[in-house]
């Protein structure tokens, strides 16, 4: 149903995928150089990331409006989990070997916070909360059947 816990969660699991495309994971440039230009990375500049964002917001928000089938449901609840896991070593591969510019940042730097990083291991984290959700649901209206 939509009033249960999982909505919330697969609710906040869109909205924080979206968020990759405010919330920078990376810094480019030529750092080591001084007056050297600086570009944050995000989904707004990075066409596969945008693309991995916006298929996990728009798979959350199917999985929250298919309560009726809660087996489909499950089966749907992987889906953001898997491309969250994408996402996450996308995401280190742009840092890391794609290109020596672009620096891994986490935490704070000069003054901005840089905390893209972890947006898929948090949309992973609500995604398992919300299928545990549907399970247990699916477990309750199994055993309320079995009485009848």
């Amino acid at each position: 149903m939509i009033q249960r816990k999982q909505s919330i969660w697969l609710f906040l699991g869109a909205l924080a995928s979206l968020l990759l495309f405010y919330l920078p994971y990376a810094l480019s440039g030529q750092v080591a150089e001084p007056g050297g230009a600086e570009v944050f990375l995000n989904a707004r500049n990075d066409m596969p990331l945008a693309v991995l964002a916006v298929l996990m917001a728009v798979d959350s928000l199917i999985v929250l409006f298919l309560y009726k089938d809660r087996k489909k449901q499950m089966k749907l609840c992987l889906l953001p989990i898997i491309l969250a896991v994408l996402t996450l070593g996308y995401q280190i591969y742009q840092t890391q070997f794609a290109n020596q510019q672009n620096k891994l940042v986490i935490g704070l730097y000069d003054k901005h916070i840089v905390i893209g990083i972890f947006i898929p291991v948090i949309v992973i984290i609500l995604s398992v909360m919300a299928y545990n959700g549907i399970k247990k649901d699916e477990e309750l209206v199994r055993s309320v059947d079995r009485l009848r």
